[in-house]
């Protein structure tokens, strides 16, 4: 009876098996959540970047405003599309 009773215990080629193959499944389950942790930063880090694109596109629209007259014509630089007075930037530059 007790030989039977230690034949329904694992061998050690068993456990070391199924350690091995706990193992491998530890290791998909952290390369799954890096690779999901991967993602939502991209998602944010796309969001970040067109919400700062928007902020500069809105603050040189508001600095535009406020120096409107006080440039001279032909003196710009074109930024993301948008053609920017000098003056405009270099006041930008002292703001940040």
């Amino acid at each position: 009876m007790l030989e039977s009773f230690n034949n329904l215990l694992p061998s050690p080629l068993f456990e070391k098996f199924s350690q091995e193959v706990l193992l491998e499944v530890r290791q998909e389950w952290y390369v799954s959540k890096i690779l999901d942790l991967k993602k939502q930063f991209e998602i944010v880090n796309d969001w970040m970047e067109r919400r700062i694109s928007q902020t500069v596109k809105e603050n040189i629209m508001i600095t535009m405003q406020q120096t409107a007259g006080h440039f001279e014509p032909g003196l710009s630089q074109s930024i993301s599309g948008f053609s920017v007075p000098l003056c405009i930037l270099k006041a930008m530059e002292t703001k940040t």
